[in-house]
């Protein structure tokens, strides 16, 4: 399950429904009316729809925007996967167009992750350590004609020895992230932080850092700020979440997260959100001090001034709560979804800070 929020519009993905056969997917979009209640305002399938399509593997919003994947990973021969684009054309949702690989897998599975913000689009392929094909972003720009052409490509100038590159990413105005996991214990991951300058299509690297243990490094930038999930991280792998904040000149280490109470192998950090002095942290919390006892949670953390503080832990007390995880403003989307049973989402209002 993915999930997206973004105002008042909610997105859900759901690889396994059988829209059109087994695995073909589906992406759910709710809607908040006047009255605070949010409706499922429309079932997102796509054109080509078919069996083992996985679509909805990843979704993102940005004002009347809405991107939904379709992804699979691949060995030698490259798969079609697909980014497809909707936007609300007279009270519904349409597919507006379908963007695939550029490259026809010469860097890795296209549509690993994405971010759409305005009119820019992060699309990711993942590195392949076995085959030492290193992964790539592809930035799309949204033109005059209200179409999505290529405007430029990252290309990882490292090795996947510093981890599989494309794994995660964000976009947020003139500034976006792209994580490379980690592959193997004894290989930790890093980061790189990209800016552009006005008026330019140029993506300059202008921070990297390593050394990061996590197999799926969860980020999310906001501004200035950019959170790093590790869940592997720290004593008896309990996790740690890494803030960074740009000064003005250069990014650093502002902060570190952990739990209040932390919990061996307890994978904090397996999912972050920030949004508004608020982040969320998806962790397990041992209860009663029994192992047998274990759910999944999300620690709730506040800025009301310089430290960030763990405000709350939200538990409803199953270990596939927290599955995926998103926030916008005072808004949280939070999926629970297992093999074991249908997925379900919860949605969060906080106070505002």
């Amino acid at each position: 399950m993915s999930v997206a929020v973004d105002g008042n519009l909610a997105v859900v993905g759901a690889t396994g429904v059988r829209s059109c056969g087994v695995n073909s997917g589906a992406a759910f979009v709710y809607e908040r009316g006047t009255d605070q209640t949010w409706t499922l305002q429309q079932t997102l399938i796509p054109r080509d729809c078919r069996e083992d399509h996985f679509f909805g593997k990843a979704v993102s919003i940005s004002d009347s925007t809405i991107v939904v994947t379709s992804y699979r990973t691949f060995v030698k021969k490259p798969v079609s996967n697909g980014v497809y684009i909707f936007e609300k054309r007279s009270g519904e949702w349409e597919q507006v167009q379908r963007i695939s690989d550029p490259k026809e897998g010469q860097t890795g599975p296209f549509a690993s992750c994405v971010a759409v913000d305005g009119n820019r689009l992060l699309v990711t392929s993942l590195g392949d350590s076995s085959e030492d094909i290193h992964g790539s972003g592809f930035i799309f720009y949204r033109n005059r004609v209200n179409f999505w052409d290529r405007e430029s490509e990252i290309q990882y100038d490292g090795s996947t020895k510093n981890g599989l590159y494309g794994s995660s990413c964000d976009l947020d105005g003139d500034r976006l992230v792209i994580s490379a996991s980690s592959y193997s214990p004894d290989k930790p991951g890093s980061i790189s932080v990209y800016h552009r300058n006005d008026q330019s299509t140029n993506w300059n690297r202008v921070f990297e850092t390593d050394g990061i243990r996590d197999f799926f490094m969860p980020v999310d930038l906001e501004g200035d700020l950019l959170v790093v999930g590790e869940s592997k991280a720290g004593r008896s792998q309990s996790g740690r979440v890494r803030i960074f904040a740009f000064n003005g000149n250069k990014w650093k280490q502002e902060a570190m997260l952990r739990p209040s109470v932390p919990y061996e192998f307890g994978a904090f950090g397996s999912g972050v959100a920030i949004s508004n002095k608020r982040i969320l942290v998806v962790g397990f919390d041992e209860q009663l001090d029994l192992n047998i006892n274990v759910d999944r949670v999300v620690y709730v953390f506040e800025r009301p001034d310089k430290d960030w503080i763990q405000k709350q832990i939200l538990d409803v007390g199953n270990t596939a709560f927290g599955s995926s995880i998103a926030l916008n403003d005072n808004i949280a989307l939070i999926g629970q979804s297992s093999n074991n049973e249908p997925g379900q989402g919860f949605i969060i209002l906080f106070n505002r800070p």
